[in-house]
C-alpha cells in the first residue's frame, strides 16, 4: 500500500521536474506544445465531426434490413 503512495508521490515529482525544465528551456516547451495542439485541434475536429453524424454513422452500424444489410458487421447482428 505504502509503495503504491510513494510511486504516486514519485510520479508527480517528475512531472513537476518536467515541468520545470520546459519552462526553463524555451525551445523543448515549444516543441512539446506544438504536437499537443495539433492533437488537441485533430481531436476537437473528430469530436465536431462524430456529433454531427453520430446519428447517421450508428444507423448504418445497426440498421438491420434483410438482403441489403451490411456485411462487414454480419458478426455484430449475431451477437
Amino acid at each position: 500500500m505504502f509503495e503504491s503512495i510513494k510511486a504516486l508521490s514519485e510520479g508527480w515529482r517528475f512531472h513537476i521536474r518536467g515541468i520545470r525544465f520546459g519552462f526553463g528551456h524555451p525551445s523543448f516547451l515549444t516543441l512539446s506544445i506544438v504536437p499537443f495542439l495539433i492533437t488537441l485541434a485533430l481531436y476537437i475536429l473528430a469530436f465536431y465531426i462524430f456529433t454531427l453524424y453520430a446519428d447517421d454513422l450508428l444507423r448504418m452500424v445497426w440498421h438491420v434490413e434483410i438482403g441489403e444489410s451490411s456485411t462487414y458487421v454480419w458478426w455484430l447482428y449475431w451477437v
